[in-house]
């Protein structure tokens, strides 16, 4: 696993050179842990950032089904991160949450709202055929 420090935090993807199979941002380091475990322990390549900053500046293609945490830090809200990449052509963008959402508050094309476990892939498979792997 290659990992690079952005702003005193670290992003992580495995390996560096190559299009991950999926992103997270989430300013919790234990999440993201997490679902690094689940991803290596499936043989997909996981992108993880703690701000959506983080995130652009890695310069993640659009086609990377992307994971968004509702509540980053520093005031960062996750639902307008999620509308942002979906206004910069994102065409896979999930929310995470903990909590319930206002149905008035999730973005239109969103592709849903998760918990913070790692995705079943299987049941809904993103672009590149993540599910059959």
């Amino acid at each position: 696993m290659t990992t690079t420090a952005i702003a005193g935090k670290q992003s992580r993807m495995s390996p560096l050179n190559s299009t991950p199979d999926l992103a997270l941002i989430d300013d919790d380091e234990l999440i993201r842990i997490t679902w690094e475990m689940v991803a290596r322990s499936r043989r997909l390549k996981l992108f993880t950032a703690s701000s959506f900053h983080e995130f652009q500046r890695a310069g993640i293609p659009k086609i990377v089904p992307t994971y968004v945490d509702v509540c980053l830090e520093a005031g960062e809200d996750g639902i307008a991160v999620a509308t942002k990449l979906l206004a910069d052509g994102y065409g896979t963008v999930f929310l995470c949450t903990g909590m319930p959402l206002d149905a008035s508050s999730i973005p239109q094309g969103l592709k849903g709202v998760i918990g913070k476990e790692f995705p079943d892939l299987r049941c809904d498979p993103s672009p590149g055929s993540l599910g059959s792997r």
